[in-house]
């Protein structure tokens, strides 16, 4: 069925459904402009593993350096399991700490001080302010600095109807300058209408190409939306309070998603979409979507103008996108093939991009106990390559933290003919090697030569592999290239 669907979908014509790429690799400083929002989630029924942390660490690496270490994060929690106190130790910036205060027994917090390290004294540099709506919703974000003048502020005003039901959204964001700073919207939501609690119409500030090939920013009106599994949240973008350092957030900003769906699909998938006039009425419809859904496949198609564009899911057992197809006036432009690991996380996007084939490779390792202890992300492309890797220490009974998955020192790399890896000292006579490609299948076996043990990769296809040595409880990884 499958394969019928996407030779169908190759004959028709298309155009215009953007889909939204997988993560890029984040900075050192934007850790901490990201890391958000506390105690959520529980730390059970919500994921394969457990994440309350004492220490992270965060590595990165490209195609002309080695992974090194940039930022380690160290928060203690209070009695109640909120984070209290995180203290930011980067290799590259100026050491920091943030204390968070709370209202009662609330789980996020109403502020938090950020600190700066100068000459082992801790002085402060900043406050962050949050404000809620009566129904919980983060409306409100303003750092300021030690004299009171705002450094960054968001805004979020919602609108509800006398059910409870959003009827309006709009974000703005505070812009300093010279006479003090002024507030810019950057999204605008409003007109939602609902049939059965279901949204069905809205208006929407957004750009698009014209008949005369500019890009306007104007408000248009979707009618007759459907939305697929009632997938609305990419209406509501959240603001975020970039100083909340945890391991909720660290779930949300890094990890692998549970579905690829929440990639790429940011739109209904049936709809009619106006241009408005002077008096807000419908005037030309610029956009038609439909859908047909048939269980085990989802085929979207998107008519603007002449042109028309086909999005094609596949899904697999679990129900989850296995295979994703964009298709241009009959040219196909894009296609992904996803896996997914034993925790239900995606492991592995092969795209074909343009012409050009892309892939990000997502590994896991879990404890005993069921804890994350490590996460690896890698990117490879026909321009760059870069890793990442985030390591994660738990206090034992005795207090310390330990961390598992130590790095492995693998030369030549990149290689042709055979690599060498640095065995690890007091390795038991036990100890297993594994040389896997990107999808995780094994595929060269080492050879112990000395000190060293020895990897020929001469018959191995260019690409990424990857060489991890498990000895009883402990676990060492490594990547190489091949030329």
């Amino acid at each position: 069925m499958k394969r019928i669907l996407f030779a169908t979908a190759l004959l028709l014509t298309v155009c215009g459904l953007q889909a939204q790429s997988p993560k890029k690799p984040l900075s050192h400083r934007q850790i901490h402009r990201l890391v958000n929002s506390v105690n959520e989630r529980q730390l059970s029924g919500q994921r394969d593993f457990t994440m309350r942390f004492d220490t992270m660490f965060f590595y990165y690496g490209n195609q002309s350096s080695q992974p090194q270490l940039l930022f380690t994060m160290i928060p203690t929690y209070d009695d109640l399991g909120r984070v209290s106190e995180n203290l930011g130790l980067s290799e590259t910036d100026g050491d920091m700490t943030i204390r968070y205060f709370y209202n009662g027994d609330e789980t996020r917090f109403s502020h938090a001080e950020i600190y700066a390290d100068i000459n082992g004294q801790l002085i402060l540099t900043g406050t962050t302010r949050n404000i809620f709506n009566s129904r919980g919703a983060l409306v409100s974000v303003m750092e300021t600095d030690t004299e009171g003048e705002i450094s960054y502020a968001d805004s979020c005003d919602i609108v509800y109807d006398g059910q409870d039901r959003i009827t309006g959204y709009r974000l703005l964001s505070f812009v300093p300058n010279s006479s003090g700073g002024e507030w810019t919207e950057w999204y605008n939501l409003n007109s939602i209408t609902y049939s059965n609690d279901s949204i069905v119409s809205y208006i929407r500030r957004e750009s698009f190409i014209d008949e005369t090939g500019q890009d306007p920013n104007e408000y248009l009106l979707y009618k007759s939306a459907k939305f697929f599994r009632n997938k609305v949240d990419f209406l509501f973008p959240d603001i975020e309070n970039s100083w909340n350092l945890d391991y909720t957030t660290v779930d949300q900003v890094f990890l692998s998603q549970k579905d690829y769906l929440d990639y790429t699909l940011n739109s209904p998938v049936s709809y009619e979409k106006f241009q408005l006039d002077q008096s807000w009425n419908p005037a030309d419809l610029i956009e038609d979507a439909k859908y047909d859904d048939n269980g085990a496949s989802l085929l979207i198609t998107l008519t603007a103008g002449q042109d028309t564009t086909l999005v094609l899911y596949d899904f697999d057992d679990d129900d989850k996108v296995d295979y994703y197809y964009y298709i241009s006036n009959g040219i196909l432009y894009r296609s992904d093939g996803i896996s997914y690991n034993e925790h239900g996380r995606i492991s592995l996007i092969l795209s074909s991009f343009a012409g050009q084939d892309r892939f990000w490779n997502y590994f896991y390792t879990i404890d005993e106990e069921g804890r994350l202890t490590e996460f690896k992300e890698f990117f490879i492309s026909p321009e760059t390559r870069w890793e990442q890797t985030l390591r994660f220490g738990y206090k034992n009974t005795a207090g310390s933290i330990r961390q598992t998955a130590a790095s492995l020192d693998i030369f030549p790399n990149p290689a042709s003919a055979c690599v060498t890896v640095s065995l690890p000292e007091n390795l038991s006579a036990g100890y297993r090697i594994a040389v896997r490609d990107a999808s995780g299948r094994p595929v060269a076996v080492g050879a112990k030569a000395g000190p060293g043990c020895v990897i020929d990769t001469e018959r191995l296809v260019p690409g990424a592999y990857f060489v991890e040595i498990t000895d009883g409880a402990t676990r060492y990884t490594g990547r190489f290239i091949r030329n």
